[in-house]
């Protein structure tokens, strides 16, 4: 994994190269906000982009749905990786997303595992080690302390002031 900081994420070359990027932090230390900061900067790129909770993922009779959204994406972001278990088919139905998503688009993962812990997280060890080669292959990644807001407060206010101008 190469690790990068917040404003060469916000460049989105990563994007167009297709790598896979994970944003690991504390609760609170600014992963989702990043993530719905470079959701917007990739749509303003032309990029498309969907955003999806972990947790809700797959709900009910969801996954032709999720399935449909991510394939017409360039930009797939997946939060709150690591918050809850999974139950097997909750881990096959991921495993699935990400193999079919890392293919041709970028994945960013946010959660606030450290990679040793996400074997831990799917019950079968053998589909955790290919999920974690597969999400972490030719990867990008960021790690939050919750300092690094300070940058990503200041963009918030620039896009604010662009969007204003723009009225």
């Amino acid at each position: 994994m190469e690790e990068k900081t917040i404003e060469s994420l916000l460049e989105l070359e990563f994007i167009a190269r297709k790598q896979n990027a994970v944003i690991t932090g504390s609760t609170a230390s600014g992963k989702t906000r990043l993530s719905k900061i470079l959701k917007s900067l990739a749509r303003d790129a032309g990029y498309k982009t969907v955003f999806f909770r972990i947790p809700d993922l797959f709900l009910g009779n969801r996954k032709d749905y999720v399935m449909r959204l991510m394939e017409e994406a360039h930009f797939v972001i997946l939060d709150e990786f690591g918050y809850m278990p999974m139950t097997k088919q909750q881990s096959e139905d991921l495993f699935e997303f990400i193999t079919e998503a890392s293919q041709d688009k970028s994945v960013l993962i946010n959660t606030i595992r450290e990679l040793s812990d996400w074997e831990k997280l799917m019950p079968d060890p053998i589909l955790g080690k290919t999920f974690i080669r597969i999400c972490t292959e030719n990867c990008v990644h960021i790690h939050l302390t919750g300092q690094e807001n300070v940058p990503v407060k200041r963009l918030k206010r620039k896009e604010r002031k662009s969007v204003d101008e723009q009225r």
